[in-house]
């Protein structure tokens, strides 16, 4: 084919891996290179579509369209595995007394499944099938930062289904001793002395 070959990106709206009548059209892209019949061609196609036509793409070189082409031929494009995003930005936590909503906000027309490395850490999700499930620590005490990874894997209505890490940085809790001296001859001389083992030039009096 030659340059200045129009191909044109479809939404394969009946999904039956071909191009058809009622296929929606979501881009176009004029090659500035030649097509040989016997060799591939590297390159990019940008298009917008929405959330719903992300899977089932066919890459269509239409006979009306290039003059060249005797018929109308047609590709199917990998659909993505991976989806960046969908899992939301990476967030802290501290270890006790704390919980945060990892995720982004919900597509009524999508469904969600998250997991973590072990089914313990995945336990520390309020509810793996929403899209934004909340995270509360609840297992035995850490004594440095430890960085947990999330799953989610989203299925869109067509079957095809995507996926995205989120990082939860959960912090340890300071845990003081607490060093009480008693006052005196009842004066107000008594004192509270904490001191926190991760950092023990920090201390509260």
């Amino acid at each position: 084919m030659p340059t200045g070959t129009i191909v044109s990106v479809y939404y394969d709206a009946d999904t039956n891996g071909a191009f058809s009548t009622g296929d929606v059209l979501v881009g176009t892209k004029t090659m500035t290179v030649q097509i040989p019949a016997t060799s591939l061609v590297n390159g990019t196609i940008d298009f917008i579509t929405s959330p719903d036509r992300i899977c089932n793409i066919l890459l269509v070189i239409e006979s009306s369209n290039n003059s060249c082409a005797c018929v109308t031929s047609e590709t199917e494009m990998i659909s993505p595995s991976s989806l960046s995003g969908l899992a939301g930005s990476d967030v802290t936590v501290c270890e006790v007394s704390d919980s945060i909503q990892i995720g982004q906000t919900s597509n009524p027309n999508y469904s969600y499944s998250w997991a973590g490395a072990t089914a313990a850490e995945t336990a520390f999700l309020d509810n793996i099938g929403a899209a934004q499930p909340t995270f509360t620590y609840s297992g035995a005490d850490i004594t440095i930062i430890t960085n947990l990874i999330y799953t989610v894997t989203v299925t869109l209505p067509n079957g095809c289904t995507m996926s995205d890490d989120v990082q939860v940085k959960v912090y340890p809790s300071s845990n003081p001793t607490v060093n009480l001296t008693s006052s005196t001859c009842n004066l107000d001389n008594g004192e509270i002395n904490f001191t926190f083992p991760d950092n023990l030039n920090r201390s509260i009096h």
